[in-house]
């Protein structure tokens, strides 16, 4: 164990939790729910950019949540060509919040390593994710019982990478910020936020998409915690 870094800050979405996959599993049901007529590979490929296009907005401060679900789905139909009217988009929407969460895929090798790290580490979830659906993703998981504390940018006020949320996230776990390492996906969010606020970073990277000398990169967990404890030695 690194003599320094007791305690590990995750990001949930797209770090732990496939925000991807499960997303596509529950647009699917939807689709086939109400009867809409797209493929849903094709679903994904234009929401996705859009849908993180959006959440960039909603970290800014520049939309609220309500704005962020409807509109990025409505926009996807626009982008699609695809015939809809708004009770459509409402149905998806409302829809898409009250069953994405019964969908529970984590990023493979997650699980294990979680439940290992767990023993030697304290772990918390730090998160910019909706305070009424983050508890129920991981709820009924292998990794449900193995975080001392989730924090949420709803409750604390202040969304990643505002320095606000990883001191609130820093007095909850009550430790220095040179005892926490940080991971998660978001370079801006989760990397940038904590290495300015004097914590350890590490970036998960699945699709390879990014090259960079700011912190550590790794592509999978089952490399995460071969390195974790020589990241910094």
């Amino acid at each position: 164990m690194n003599p320094k870094i007791n305690t590990l800050f995750f990001d949930l979405d797209h770090t732990l939790w496939d925000f991807e996959k499960n997303s596509a599993l529950t647009f699917k049901l939807l689709f086939q729910k109400h009867k809409v007529d797209i493929e849903i590979d094709q679903f994904m490929m234009v929401y996705r950019p859009i849908n993180r296009a959006y959440w960039k907005k909603y970290r800014d401060g520049d939309i609220d949540k309500e704005y962020l679900r409807y509109n990025r789905v409505r926009e996807t139909f626009v982008a699609l060509n695809f015939d809809f009217n708004e009770t459509l988009v409402v149905d998806i929407v409302e829809g898409y919040i009250r069953y994405l969460t019964t969908f529970k895929h984590l990023f493979p090798h997650v699980s294990e390593v979680i439940l290992r790290l767990s023993s030697t580490y304290d772990l918390y979830i730090v998160t910019n994710g909706f305070k009424e659906v983050q508890h129920k993703k991981i709820a009924e998981t292998p990794i449900e019982n193995c975080f001392k504390g989730l924090i949420n940018a709803d409750e604390v006020g202040y969304k990643k990478p505002h320095p606000a949320i990883f001191e609130h996230a820093l007095e909850v776990a009550g430790k220095k910020p040179e005892q926490v390492l940080m991971v998660g996906d978001d370079l801006e969010a989760d990397v940038l936020g904590a290495l300015n606020c004097g914590l350890h970073a590490v970036h998960f990277d699945p699709l390879r998409e990014y090259s960079h000398q700011k912190c550590p990169i790794f592509n999978c967990f089952s490399d995460f915690e071969e390195r974790l404890d020589s990241l910094y030695l």
